[in-house]
């Protein structure tokens, strides 16, 4: 959502395959002294399409119902 890029590390299963690593950017996101003002004034009604479509390509994976938190 704020568009911070992976850094990209060889696979460590040694496939010799570029995988994308989170960690690092993370830390900088992190430590920047305004992000808990970034996301107090971020525009979460404006978050682009193609941003949505990742997030519940990775975090939306069933119907959450009472049936399935029970």
């Amino acid at each position: 959502m704020l568009t911070i890029k992976p850094d990209r590390k060889p696979d460590p299963g040694g496939t010799g395959r570029m995988i994308e690593d989170f960690w690092g950017p993370s830390l900088k996101l992190l430590s920047d002294m305004k992000f808990l003002e970034k996301l107090k004034i971020y525009d979460k009604d404006n978050i682009a399409p193609a941003v949505m479509d990742k997030i519940r390509a990775k975090f939306v994976h069933f119907l959450v119902t009472i049936e399935n938190c029970l």
